[in-house]
């Protein structure tokens, strides 16, 4: 089985396994089982968040083990991001449980819409604590090298709302001055353009809202805040799930449309530095077009060689932006997706381009 074929393969087993899981719990009337057992309290609402994440290691473990290299497979890392994750579930639902009464529409918008803009500031924080890195300037930009960077980690931009940094993984280092060059002008065209901020903004508001809205009918239809959290995040896990079949589309055609920037300033670095970019990604030559359409919001590089025309709409890594600030919202979905599954640093450092 190609790399290409293996990574998506568990992907898909991972996200399929959660899918089913969320869906059991909704229509099995686990709620009602889980509050009958272990009660209403602030404890039995945080013992559920515990199981809820250790469920999901197992996966985490065996999907790490196929398809990362065996000097870049860590336990510890492992069990450290799934400890953080459930330490963000647990303060979000630590706020709903002592406000629950109290919540309306607009207290519930803030929590989230700030809740969602932690998690955003907590990336940097990340890779600051559990990376070597070295803060310097490239063309007058602000450049963090990260030093001891598994393979799989990409290039990207890391904003707090109102200054971008553009982090680099070490594998770039090694390669040519030129090529590495282009590819942060690149990052650069994405900061000087806003598209950067646009996908930030467009993510905090679709997800906002909807989670507004969600929220606040749950909370109309049960009493208690075990019943809205666990339904919750079974209802996240699901648009989650819509988000990665429907979204992609459009984070491709944002990525072409830099694409095509980039090719007109120097077709040859352009062509150099998106084959250094798949080799340490998917190793994603060319692909079944209905297959990349679903599963791909980065294009193969097939596509991106071949595609001459910019897009209207187009919102590079926008589907990853969307389900990555749905932890906020209790879902797990971001860490199964093909991209992500068994890769504990793009849990919280989703892979970009």
């Amino acid at each position: 089985m190609k790399f290409r074929d293996k990574k998506l393969f568990y992907g898909i087993i991972n996200v399929g396994i959660l899918v089913i899981i969320s869906l059991f719990i909704i229509f099995l009337n686990f709620t009602n089982f889980y509050i009958n057992l272990f009660g209403l309290s602030y404890l039995s609402l945080i013992l559920f968040l515990f199981l809820y994440v250790l469920i999901t290691l197992p996966l985490d473990i065996i999907t790490a083990k196929k398809v990362n290299l065996s000097n870049e497979y860590s336990m510890k890392k492992i069990l450290i991001n799934n400890f953080l994750i459930y330490l963000i579930l647990t303060l979000f639902a630590t706020i709903l449980f002592f406000s629950y009464k109290s919540l309306n529409f607009i207290n519930l918008l803030l929590i989230i819409l700030f809740g969602q803009i932690f998690i955003l500031l907590t990336q940097k924080i990340y890779i600051s604590t559990f990376y070597s890195c070295k803060n310097t300037s490239v063309n007058n930009i602000n450049v963090t090298k990260i030093l001891n960077s598994p393979s799989y980690i990409t290039m990207g931009i890391i904003t707090n709302l109102y200054n971008d940094r553009i982090f680099v993984p070490d594998y770039w280092f090694s390669e040519n001055e030129k090529n590495y060059n282009f590819e942060i002008s690149r990052y650069k065209y994405s900061i000087d353009q806003g598209i950067n901020k646009k996908v930030i903004f467009s993510a905090l508001i679709i997800n906002t809202l909807l989670s507004t809205v969600i929220f606040s009918l749950l909370i109309k239809v049960f009493s208690n805040p075990h019943q809205t959290i666990i339904i919750g995040c079974c209802i996240f896990n699901l648009l989650s799930f819509i988000y990665i079949l429907l979204l992609p589309n459009i984070s491709q055609k944002g990525v072409l449309n830099v694409d095509i920037h980039m090719e007109n300033i120097d077709k040859k670095l352009f062509e150099e530095n998106i084959k250094i970019y798949e080799k340490n990604q998917d190793k994603n030559d060319t692909i079944n077009k209905k297959i990349e359409l679903i599963f791909y919001p980065i294009p193969s590089l097939q596509t991106r060689i071949e595609e001459k025309r910019k897009s209207i709409i187009g919102l590079p890594n926008i589907s990853r932006i969307l389900i990555f600030l749905n932890m906020i919202n209790f879902s797990l979905i971001f860490k199964c997706v093909h991209g992500n599954a068994g890769k504990p640093e793009n849990w919280f450092y989703p892979p970009s381009q």
